[in-house]
């Protein structure tokens, strides 16, 4: 999940709001709603995050980042079910962007993708110089755009 410094307290995340991800896994989990799932919080500095999760500018760094040093860190490290099939993206506003680009291009490495508050506009319409570059994901992929009526950052 992008803009990690965000995901579990609010202490840490520049706008001081807190995604609550910790507390709502659990209860979904409890709920027999979803699986147990590894949450990895990728945190953005807020002044390169545009650059940073745009694909275009260091967005490609990012991806190449991901999944050259964090995926093979987390799969060694924990009890993962290693393949594409189990590795999701998910983020809001630039979040989404990047999560969204990712998938598009690194489908051999992820299979799924939420992208909130997906802001097609931002950077000149930016995502569509992403689906330019590749016409289709190499492998089937599944994701989930959600426009949200507030967004608490851009």
């Amino acid at each position: 999940m992008f803009d990690g410094q965000n995901l579990f307290s609010a202490r840490s995340g520049k706008i001081k709001v807190e995604w609550e991800v910790d507390e709502n896994m659990n209860r979904l989990i409890k709920s027999n709603s979803i699986k147990e799932a590894i949450i990895v919080g990728i945190s953005s500095e807020t002044k390169l995050r545009f650059a940073e999760y745009n694909y275009m500018k260091q967005g490609e760094k990012l991806s190449n980042f991901l999944i050259n040093s964090i995926v093979p860190m987390v799969d060694t490290t924990y009890r993962t079910l290693n393949s594409r099939e189990n590795r999701y993206l998910m983020g809001s506003s630039m979040g989404g962007y990047i999560s969204f680009s990712i998938l598009w291009m690194h489908s051999e490495y992820f299979s799924k993708a939420a992208a909130l508050s997906l802001p097609v506009a931002v950077e000149g319409g930016g995502i569509y110089q992403v689906l330019a570059k590749k016409e289709s994901p190499e492998l089937p992929v599944s994701y989930t755009h959600l426009t949200l009526p507030t967004t608490p950052y851009v």
